[in-house]
């Protein structure tokens, strides 16, 4: 009779899993070691069907146990650890799971599951253990690893599913539950562009000196300024320094465990004050890092691991000029905005002047700031249903971070309902932001094991999709960026666009993969992730045909056309996904036009 559990026997230093108890100290807090051992009773079950007994510290002499979190019984662990540091091993016959801090022993049952047990945890409801017929764990086994990224955030759909984040070790998540050592995550949750949540010049009527002077001794400049709600400081004013302090003070005591205040420019792109004293201090980076110096020295002593952080953005992406030195308690984060996404930051292809600057700009930080984040994108925001082919240069920049030394790292993606590849993608920068330097093999191989557990039988065709996307849009002198068009039009000369729409051998290609994949798919599930990932490249298709097939095309031409517009929204909106950002039923639809239009936010 064939076993109904994926792995028929696992042997531990010798012995049968079924001699082992789970064991951890009751003594000790946080409590959530106790909810572990569970985490880890139900997934050996799931495995081979054994259930081993949980134990409140009550040490058995004769009996080998999994032992969860600190305990005596634990081998001495190395000294200076960093956080979330996972440690593995099989020690005079005993299983030790623990770690640093609340979430290190968390992420060793799960790095146990995965690593010794064969587990795989794709997205949130999508995991499974990999059938083998013995599993036979030496004693001296071990593993322990310190992530090199000490914040880890992405925000596609799965992530923000608490036990998800805590089982792909995402640790930025504002979900992450205490049950799962608790989130890094910032203060209130804002994590960027807080001027306006500190002050708001509606609240000081009788105080405009206290916000930005865009004009300065220029006042026939024609730089105008920000709208209401978003307008900047001016950081030299003591009543402003005072004020945002004392709010930070306030925000600090209602916070449980702070570790990241964002003290950074609300969203503008020149609205920085040039008031005589605020241009006396240096460059706008140099005024920003003083001011955000003076509020994280007032606090170094009563919270002294916290990191005050502002943003590296538009006019102050640029490091501080030479003499300005950066405290060891705050932090620059850079944003990638003005990237392209065709090419890695590094690399030969420097044709690309906003990578080549934003690269400089990022090795300069990492020379004199010891706590450098990098708020990076993964995505198109005008049209999430378009393909994104960025998989190689996604790897290639997490390497590099990892490469500089990058402390904290934010991979941002489409936070809704994926109509591309967005579970994927989840994945993929999960394992990413955990193990940066894996190789370009281990990336791939973790990529085709998700295609053929999400996609079933005919992932093969959609890995061969994804391979002819990335050879179609990478293309010399070619670049696309976070909020570039589908497909080239007569009037986008400058080649920014993700692919030729006169490039028929990709489209007739593509079609082809993905009718083979929809063939191929056999259970519910494998049928409702092709056909949901298929809308991407429909609405690619129809973007790219629409002068083909309906400006320039016959009668029945356009009547083909405008039926599978529709038939393209309708699947749209039963598949639930989005079209754009905050955009989930189109804002502009019509049918006799391409489907990139019914954003309302790109024109041919």
């Amino acid at each position: 009779m064939v076993s109904r559990y994926p792995v028929k026997k696992i042997l531990i230093a010798g012995r049968p899993i079924s001699d082992f108890a789970i064991s951890y100290d009751r003594m000790l807090k946080p409590m959530n070691y106790a909810h572990m051992c569970n985490v880890l009773q139900r997934y050996i079950a799931y495995t081979c069907g054994t259930i081993c007994n949980v134990h409140r510290g009550m040490w058995l002499k004769d009996t080998p146990e999994f032992i969860v979190g600190p305990c005596s019984k634990n081998p001495a662990l190395p000294e200076n650890l960093g956080e979330d540091t996972v440690y593995i091993e099989v020690k005079d016959g005993n299983v030790h799971l623990t770690g640093e801090g609340t979430r290190g022993p968390v992420y060793a049952v799960f790095q146990f599951l995965e690593r010794f047990l064969g587990w795989r945890f794709f997205t949130k409801d999508l995991e499974f253990c990999k059938p083998q017929e013995v599993i036979d764990i030496p004693e001296g086994a071990k593993y322990i690893y310190t992530p090199p990224f000490s914040y880890r955030q992405e925000n596609w759909e799965s992530a923000f599913n608490t036990e998800y984040a805590a089982k792909r070790m995402i640790n930025a998540q504002a979900c992450l539950t205490d049950a799962y050592g608790g989130g890094h995550h910032y203060v209130r949750h804002l994590q960027c562009h807080t001027f306006d949540d500190l002050m708001l010049k509606r609240d000081y009527p009788d105080h405009p000196e206290y916000f930005a002077d865009v004009k300065g001794e220029d006042q026939d400049s024609d730089t105008q300024p920000p709208p209401d709600g978003m307008e900047e400081l001016c950081l030299t004013n003591p009543d402003v320094l005072r004020i945002v302090t004392e709010k930070i003070g306030h925000w600090l005591e209602r916070e449980r465990h702070p570790r990241l205040v964002s003290i950074s420019q609300n969203d503008n792109a020149n609205g920085y004050c040039r008031c005589k004293n605020c241009r006396a201090q240096g460059t706008p980076t140099d005024n920003y890092i003083k001011f955000v110096s003076k509020i994280a020295d007032h606090f170094k002593d009563k919270y002294p691991k916290v990191i005050f952080e502002t943003l590296a953005y538009h006019y102050t992406q640029s490091p501080p000029s030479k003499g300005v030195k950066i405290p060891d308690n705050v932090g620059a984060r850079l944003c990638s905005i003005r990237c392209c996404a065709a090419h890695p930051f590094t690399g030969d292809n420097f044709e690309n002047a906003k990578n080549h600057i934003f690269l400089k700009d990022l090795k300069a930080w990492s020379k004199v700031c010891k706590n450098v984040s990098v708020w990076d994108y993964e995505i198109n925001f005008h049209n999430y249903l378009m393909p994104f082919p960025n998989f190689e240069v996604m790897r290639q920049n997490v390497a590099l971070h990892y490469k500089l030394g990058t402390s904290h790292l934010f991979m941002q993606g489409n936070a809704e309902h994926s109509g591309e590849f967005g579970e994927l993608r989840g994945y993929l920068c999960a394992k990413l932001l955990w193990e940066p330097q894996m190789t370009k093999a281990q990336y791939y191989a973790h990529m085709n094991e998700f295609l053929e557990a999400y996609y079933g039988p005919g992932w093969r065709n959609i890995r061969k999709f994804i391979d002819l996307l990335e050879k179609a849009a990478h293309k010399v002198n070619h670049h696309f960026a976070y909020y570039t068009p589908p497909v080239g039009q007569l009037c986008n000369p400058q080649r920014e666009y993700i692919i030729d729409r006169n490039d028929l051998e990709f489209f007739a290609e593509g079609e082809k993969l993905w009718d083979a994949a929809i063939r191929r798919a056999k259970t519910p599930e494998h049928k409702e992730h092709v056909n949901r990932s298929h809308l991407s490249f429909r609405y690619l298709k129809q973007s790219a045909d629409y002068e083909r097939e309906y400006l320039n095309g016959t009668e029945e031409q356009k009547r083909a056309y405008v039926d599978e517009n529709e038939s393209l929204l309708q699947d749209m909106i039963l598949s639930g996904v989005s079209i754009s950002e905050g955009i989930f039923v189109p804002a502009k639809y019509d049918p006799t036009r391409p489907p990139y239009t019914w954003t309302g936010r790109m024109e041919p």
